[in-house]
Parts: C-alpha cells; structure tokens; sequence
C-alpha cells in the first residue's frame, strides 16, 4: 500500500477544519443560558425559567375550566423553571363552597399548590408551592422528574384521602402480583371520573422479597378500585419491579 504524503498546506487545512469544528461545539455547549418568560393573555398563568438552546415557551389557554398545557420547544418544562397561576380565578370558576378535609375543623393556611398532570398514574398530584396573598398567585418549581405538559392550581382538598379503610383491596392488589416481582410501591389515587383522578397518598405501601425492595430491570403495573359512598372511586396502582422472581423461602411483604 502506497505512503499518503501530508504536505504542511494539508496539514494546516485540517488543523483548521478541527478548530472550527471545536469552536463551535465550544460555543454550543457554553452558550450563556436564555431567559425566557410568557404570561397567559388572561394573565393567570405566567412561566420562567433560564434554558439553553432556543425554544418556543407556549401557554395555551384553558382546556377544562382551569387546565393549562405548558410546552417549551414542544415538550414539557425543564426542572429549571417556575410557574405560577392566580388561585383566586380557580376559586371563582369553582362551585366548592368551603374546602376542609375529612378530620380537620379548619383548613390550613396554605392550602393551594400547583398541580400537574402525571401520566404514569392518571392523576393530578400537587408540588410543594409557595402562594402570595397580596397577588394571589401560587408558585412552584417544576420537579426533575416531572414530564408534565398540563398544570392546574388546586386546593389541598382535591387530594385528601377518602375516609375508607383499604386494607381488604391492598390485600387484593398484593395477591395477584406477577411471578417475577422482586420489589413493589403502591400508591393511592381518587376521583369522580377518569381525568379528575387525584394522588392522595404517595407511599401507601411498598415493600419486596421478605420485605426488602429491590429495583428490577423492568416494571408493570397493576391495580384495584373501589367505588365510595359519595360516588367517587378509590383507586390503589401497584408498580411491580420485575427480575428472577423471589428465591426459594422468601415472600414478597411489607417493608418494615
């Protein structure tokens, strides 16, 4: 095979080449970080946040009375950003006529919080907010493992926790989970209708082979209702970790 000769203008166009190149993969990734801010046109929602890269921050107007879908460069908020809606405007478009969960004899303070919509269990769930009475708005940072695209302002009794004694359906959840499971969480949902489904406890049980969770390489999903009294539906969703099953002797239970 014959010798390939560099000549010094070769090897100075690839050393050009490879600094071009390098300067702007340099200028890519340090960019300095873009704030952006958009406030809904009926003023009610405003979202901000620094990003790098360009992205569209699109407020789309209410979907469901109160339901705002949030999109930065077409996909959902990254955890750098805050949003914050008036809560007072939720109080007006509600028919609620007091707010007090089961037990207590009188609300507390704070009792709004921003919620998003969790796809992976079919419900709203609220974030730690913080409200300003003088603006009436309620704000929250959007949580790193959120992939949310759709945000509402709730009150702290769209996620209060039936009074109903579960213990009969989380046995029945547990019973008929798959061969496999080496580790296992429940949680707790409830609602009127599918879409206004609300987490009301987020660490109902969780447990493993002889009590011990373990993650698996893969996961599913079962789960078990009931319908309450007052019409709505108590829902338990169980996810399953999946790996070689228990080993002989153990069980899968509670973690203590």
């Amino acid at each position: 095979m014959a010798r390939r000769k560099f000549t010094k203008q070769s090897l100075a166009t690839a050393f050009i080449i490879a600094a071009v190149f390098v300067g702007t993969f340099l200028v890519v990734i340090l960019a300095p970080p873009e704030h952006v801010r958009a406030v809904s046109e009926n003023g009610n929602v405003r979202v901000e946040g620094v990003a790098r890269g360009k992205g569209e921050l699109v407020i789309r107007e209410p979907l469901q009375g109160f339901v705002y879908e949030v999109l930065f460069g077409g996909e959902a908020l990254p955890p750098s950003f805050t949003i914050s809606m008036n809560y007072q405007a939720l109080s007006n478009f509600s028919d609620s006529a007091e707010f007090e969960c089961p037990g207590e004899s009188a609300p507390n303070v704070n009792v709004w919080n921003v919620a998003l919509y969790d796809t992976k269990l079919s419900a709203w769930r609220a974030i730690p907010s913080t409200y300003d009475p003088a603006t009436a708005m309620v704000t929250a940072e959007v949580p790193a493992w959120s992939r949310a695209t759709l945000w509402t302002a709730s009150h702290e009794s769209d996620f209060c926790k039936p009074e109903y004694n579960d213990a009969v359906l989380l046995d029945e959840l547990l019973s008929f989970g798959p061969e496999r499971a080496v580790g296992y969480e429940v949680v707790a949902t409830a609602g009127f209708e599918e879409g206004s489904f609300g987490l009301v406890d987020a660490q109902r049980d969780r447990g493993g082979c002889d009590g011990r969770y373990r993650a698996g390489s893969e996961e599913t999903v079962t789960t078990r209702e009931r319908k309450l009294e007052n019409g709505s539906t108590y829902r338990l969703i169980a996810f399953w970790q999946l790996e070689e099953g228990c080993e002989e002797g153990e069980h899968l239970s509670t973690s203590n």
